[in-house]
């Protein structure tokens, strides 16, 4: 299924809200996900792509206002939108990487994300890496 989505090089209309909430930068490489729209400095990798793909198919079912409310309001939307990402980035790394050890660093360096600062520290980096790993 393709999903239609289109790129910016500027910070979406939420990123002073996230930027408040959680101290992430746009300009150090945080990337965001705004309706249809990617939102991200440089290009994006192919396993962040397909993270960001998620996140716009997300937006588009619930609605775009809607989701960044819940995200901002909810943290176990936050970390149910965020680990069908991660699952879906790490999907990539799985199909891709020939290496099972370069496999396992991915899942930890994803596993590290999103039991991190950036979302709030809802989880240990081992129930993260459980949930990705699912």
């Amino acid at each position: 299924m393709s999903i239609d989505y289109k790129t910016s090089n500027l910070p979406p209309p939420v990123y002073n809200r996230a930027k408040e909430l959680w101290g992430v930068d746009f300009d150090k490489g945080t990337v965001f996900t705004y309706g249809d729209t990617i939102h991200s400095k440089s290009p994006l990798s192919a396993d962040l792509l397909a993270h960001e793909l998620v996140h716009v198919r997300q937006q588009t079912l619930i609605g775009r206002d809607e989701w960044w409310m819940k995200y901002f309001a909810d943290p176990q939307f936050r970390l149910d939108q965020e680990t069908e990402a991660y699952r879906a980035q790490y999907k990539w790394f799985v199909n891709n990487l020939t290496a099972r050890e370069g496999v396992a660093k991915m899942l930890v360096w994803l596993a590290s994300l999103l039991s991190g600062e950036m979302y709030g520290k809802l989880i240990t980096r081992s129930e993260a890496i459980k949930l990705i790993s699912k």
